[in-house]
């Protein structure tokens, strides 16, 4: 669960973070205990901000030497996330975060939740709640005049005034400077 750092640039972090492992042959699988053909692919992989998201496959074939028949295959797609930071000394590191584990962030591509297979635990299964419930509130188009409720302890409803940058206007007249992570997603349309 903790950080791994030593890359001298952020370009030589994403290059080793976007390797995969060619198909070989081990004579023991370290999750099954079991010899086999191992291959490790990234799908795709994408950024927001110092966010990488990537897509992985895992295809695990087993079998008891390189040359005897496979007897069993096993496939995995899922997501994981790289966090990246910049160390002091001028040096890059990662913490990755498999959806399994239920990771924070939320900003992950919702097609990403399309190309992985669905997540067994409920970590998983409520983290890509989260993620979808993030991009209805963010993927809100509104326009001058819209009514939205916030998710504030302060203010909980604003008129907008500014589509760019956000900006709304409470009950007592005051305007605020609106991120997109407090709008609940249900916007009023605008009266005429």
């Amino acid at each position: 669960m903790g950080w791994l750092s030593g890359w001298h640039s952020r370009g030589d972090l994403v290059r080793h973070l976007k390797e995969g492992t060619p198909r070989t042959f081990r004579s023991v699988d370290e999750w099954n205990k079991r010899p086999g053909w191992h291959e490790h692919k990234i799908l795709a992989a994408c950024f927001v901000g110092n966010n990488m998201w990537t897509v992985h496959r895992i295809v695990r074939e087993f079998a008891e030497t390189p040359e005897s028949p496979i007897t069993e295959r096993k496939e995995s797609v899922f997501i994981v996330l790289f966090l990246l930071r910049k160390f002091p000394g001028g040096t890059w590191g990662y913490k990755d975060i498999e959806e399994s584990m239920g990771p924070c962030e939320v900003n992950c591509p919702l097609s990403y939740l399309e190309m992985a297979s669905d997540p067994d635990g409920e970590y998983g299964k409520d983290w890509r709640e989260r993620v979808r419930q993030h991009h209805a509130r963010v993927g809100v188009k509104l326009v001058v005049g819209d009514r939205v409720k916030l998710r504030s302890n302060s203010v909980k409803q604003v008129e907008i005034t500014s589509v760019r940058p956000l900006r709304g206007r409470d009950h007592n007249g005051r305007t605020w400077r609106i991120p997109r992570k407090l709008l609940d997603g249900k916007a009023e349309p605008a009266t005429v």
